[in-house]
């Protein structure tokens, strides 16, 4: 018998920061990339754009084949001329040692480098009582720019996967994502209309972001015409386009409030009606994706557990191969029995069926850890046909292997299982202190009212009547 052994793709990911970041815009930006393949690495690639425009290609690796590669490279921010609110898209992609039609390549998963400005940095380390670089944190004002980055990443990975969809799963994706692309472009106009309602879309205080905001939806409409035309490589830029206009939308949302806050008076006013305007739309809209990304995690939860029961399962048969090829080892010094040989097959099959169950969720789930343990499975595999094939002393190494990969991949899914468990226990304790602020501010609110000596009949009151909805259904929730 001749047992032929897949070449599997090779892997890539960000080891640092392995993460989207945001940055100052003459900060030197580090990243460290690593790579592996069953039978080696040709190329290593960092791939970047700026706001959109072309790619630029770093060759991190061209060499020798090897297994494993780990590179290094640093962004000069201050070289590109970059201002608040821009944006660096990057990935990393890496192509095996197999020169052959079989040659496969990988790409890693797309992260985003949001340039900060100095005079935030700066505001709310003084109002925060210090905190780290990279800006800060905007609350939950950076809703809309999120909404965008899943779309681009949406797109991204359906381009990257292609291969791994059959056509109507192809069709069906791409057709979510226009219309996920569609949602965000009606939710931006929606809060320009009732900016234009208030009197402040065309207000030179508040016209950066009313201009912004336009250039976001002229580039969403053109994304998600190229969408629905089927082209992903080309949807992608308008995309990141897109994404950089709302990031400058919310960063001088951010600066007007602020300024209009500490300066009182008439500014203070419009400041509040802006501030009132974003917060209830994007309140929305945050619990809407919250809801829905909770929904997801507890269904993959679900997923990843009887996953790891058959993992078990597995790991257990494998054992008591293992101990048979010890055993006929001793025995038959050295021969591997017909039925054993037959068993380890299956064995193998069983377990390559689990990897393609994995892989499927790590995608759907963007989860770095349920692929690597997929990766796992597919060596557990492999080492399983070598000891059918095998005798003696190697054979009962590889099944040894195998069984070594199988508990590594568990292990895996172990931490993935507490991860999840970690997330959601966060989740509820940042929800909950979210709620609590938003109560304060509707208190301030329903004070603001009886100075004004407005009912709750007046737009502001039913402005706080639909904050309070919406709280409502949160808590409940929650």
């Amino acid at each position: 018998v001749i047992d032929v052994l897949r070449d599997q793709p090779p892997s890539v990911s960000f080891s640092k920061p392995g993460r989207d970041e945001r940055a100052s815009p003459i900060e030197e930006f580090y990243v460290e990339v690593t790579a592996d393949d069953d039978y080696g690495i040709s190329e290593l690639l960092f791939i970047y754009s700026v706001n959109g425009g072309p790619e630029d290609t770093v060759r991190l690796f061209d060499g020798r084949a090897t297994p494993e590669v780990t590179a290094r490279h640093t962004l000069f921010l201050e070289d590109f001329g970059l201002e608040s609110g821009d944006l660096i898209a990057y990935y990393a992609q890496v192509e095996d040692s197999n020169q052959g039609p079989d040659s496969r390549t990988a790409k890693s998963d797309i992260y985003f480098l949001k340039i900060r400005p100095f005079r935030v940095d700066f505001r709310q380390a003084e109002q925060g009582g210090g905190g780290g670089g990279g800006g800060g944190g905007g609350g939950d004002d950076g809703a809309l720019s999120e909404q965008q980055e899943l779309v681009v990443a949406a797109t991204y990975n359906l381009l990257r996967d292609r291969e791994s969809y059959s056509e109507s799963e192809f069709r069906e994706n791409l057709r979510s994502i226009s219309l996920a692309q569609g949602a965000a472009r009606d939710q931006v106009a929606g809060i320009l209309d009732r900016l234009t309602a208030r009197g402040l879309g065309n207000d030179p205080q508040f016209q950066s972001i009313s201009e912004a905001m336009r250039q976001a939806i002229v580039e969403m409409e053109a994304a998600q015409k190229i969408l629905d035309e089927g082209d992903l490589q080309e949807a992608i830029s308008p995309e990141l386009k897109a994404l950089q206009n709302l990031q400058k939308a919310e960063e001088s949302y951010e600066v007007e409030v602020s300024q209009g806050q500490q300066g009182g008076g008439g500014g203070g006013a419009r400041a509040d009606d802006l501030a009132d305007i974003f917060e209830l739309e994007l309140d929305k809209l945050q619990n809407q994706y919250e809801t829905v990304e909770r929904g997801q995690r507890q269904q993959a939860g679900a997923q990843v557990e009887e996953e790891m029961e058959a993992l078990k399962e597995l790991a257990r048969r494998q054992q008591q191969q293992a101990e048979r090829q010890r055993r006929n080892a001793a025995q038959q010094g050295g021969a591997s029995g017909g039925a054993s040989a037959q068993a380890q097959r299956q064995l193998a099959d069983d377990t390559e069926e689990a990897a393609r169950r994995l892989e499927i969720l790590a995608r759907e789930n963007n989860d770095q850890q349920l692929a690597d343990a997929a990766r796992r499975l597919q060596d557990a595999a492999a080492d399983m046909r070598r000891a059918a094939s095998g005798s003696g002393s190697a054979a009962t190494a590889n099944a040894e292997s195998a069984l070594d990969q199988l508990e590594d991949a568990t292990r895996r899914l172990q931490r993935d299982r507490q991860e999840r468990l970690a997330t959601d226990v966060e989740d509820a304790r940042s929800r909950a202190e979210d709620l609590a602020r938003e109560q304060r501010d509707i208190e301030a609110g329903m004070d603001r009212l009886a100075e004004a000596r407005l009912g709750p009949g007046s737009e502001a009151g039913r402005r706080l009547f639909e904050r309070k909805e919406a709280m409502d259904d949160e808590i409940a929730d929650l």
